[in-house]
């Protein structure tokens, strides 16, 4: 590095580096002594010295948002390119699977846990009555701008609260249903399934159970949508028979 610290700084340095969960010599500190003064001092995250250093990261240790992702999607993308194929064509595909694979796995699940933690912003700040703090939304949406439109952060709270208005619509009934109905949150929809099997494997009984659920969220002002449309009878009858059921507020329920 540029200059010469003292060898007592090396070696509280590499304590201190010890008790973050980094085992190092004072030889590895010393080649990089100005990261790590600046660590020690403050002035740079760890995770921002173990990239720099290319040392491990300890378990648990902690960052400033999106540094703990790039560290370990760095960490990635130097392994898979030391496996690329030598054929230029080969590599061409390699690199294209690779970029289908993150926004095939990765990306849809950080959007998923970045609705589930907007949904539960939402909720937590809301008081006995169910209202929010005024510009509590417009917080949330400057805290997503990074990772999602102001419309997409709007969407995300309307699915939540479809959720919530979901759970609670069901609330006196669900305890008595048979194991086997859910209320699911999957990506931009609330979907209710039953799973034919059990007590429900018999259709007669899963319909009438069906028809409970359906007539207790209608009369909750909620519509029902499914992959084979239908009317209120078929929507049991395909809930019943495993389809899933998406749910949806209608506008008067939803104000």
């Amino acid at each position: 590095m540029s200059y010469d610290i003292p060898d007592i700084c090396i070696s509280a340095y590499r304590r201190r580096l010890a008790e973050a969960g980094i085992e190092v010599t004072e030889a590895q500190v010393r080649a990089v002594d100005e990261w790590a003064e600046k660590w020690d001092r403050g002035r740079m995250t760890l995770v921002e010295l173990c990239t720099r250093t290319g040392w491990p990261l300890p378990p648990g240790a902690a960052g400033e948002p999106g540094e703990i992702m790039r560290y370990y999607a760095g960490k990635a993308l130097g392994h898979v390119r030391a496996q690329r194929p030598e054929d230029p064509v080969d590599r061409v595909r390699a690199v294209a699977e690779d970029v289908a694979s993150v926004r095939g796995h990765l990306l849809p699940a950080l959007d998923d846990e970045l609705r589930d933690a907007l949904a539960a912003a939402d909720q937590a700040a809301r008081d006995e009555e169910g209202a929010l703090p005024r510009g509590h939304r417009e917080r949330l949406v400057r805290a997503a701008e990074r990772g999602v439109s102001r419309a997409g952060v709007f969407k995300a709270l309307a699915v939540g609260e479809t959720y919530t208005a979901a759970q609670r619509a069901l609330r006196p009934i669900w305890q008595s249903l048979p194991d086997g109905f859910s209320l699911l949150l999957l990506g931009n929809a609330v979907i209710l399934r039953c799973h034919p099997q059990g007590q429900l494997a018999d259709f007669a009984f899963a319909h009438n159970n069906a028809v409970d659920v359906l007539n207790c969220l209608g009369d909750a002002g909620f519509q029902f949508l499914s992959v084979s449309g239908g009317t209120e009878d078929s929507f049991a009858a395909q809930l019943a028979s495993g389809v899933d059921i998406t749910l949806a507020r209608s506008t008067a329920a939803a104000s």
